[in-house]
């Protein structure tokens, strides 16, 4: 066996190997290859503008919770400042209230009063002239004058 026609034989089988993949394998591997980086870098670059996109989404929550935190600050001050007023108001009211129930109470006590006075007046007008007209009927020693006063003071 001869070396050379055996290496000879080897490199042009080598040589149409070469050809063979080159012309039919190679193509679609390095097609699938760039596809394939295609994707990927593709995917790399949607990452990244995802990742862009959420951070400013983040920002603008962010900023739209701060601004509802500022908002319930105000509306819980209103608040307060309302239930304040409401109170104020409440109490002045309760005061006016208070104020006229004692002024009627007042009127009431004094009417009562003066109608008792009235009565009381009346009853010792009257008293005065029983008892007037009793000493009057006879004379009364120290005895009977007791017994009187004590007969007029029981029909009373």
């Amino acid at each position: 066996m001869n070396l050379n026609a055996t290496i000879l034989g080897q490199t042009i089988s080598f040589i149409f190997f070469v050809w063979f993949c080159m012309k039919f394998i190679w193509p679609p591997v390095i097609t699938m290859i760039e596809k394939r980086k295609k994707e990927i870098i593709d995917s790399f670059n949607l990452i990244k503008k995802r990742k862009t996109e959420l951070l400013l989404k983040e920002n603008e929550i962010k900023k739209i919770i701060e601004h509802a935190h500022i908002k319930s600050d105000e509306i819980i001050k209103k608040a307060y400042i309302s239930q304040n007023d409401i109170i104020e108001k409440a109490k002045k009211k309760a005061i006016k209230e208070e104020q006229k129930i004692m002024e009627t109470m007042n009127l009431k006590l004094e009417l009562k009063y003066n109608k008792i006075n009235e009565e009381l007046q009346k009853k010792t007008g009257l008293l005065a002239i029983i008892i007037a007209e009793k000493i009057l009927k006879r004379s009364i020693n120290k005895k009977d004058h007791e017994n009187l006063i004590h007969q007029i003071i029981s029909k009373f």
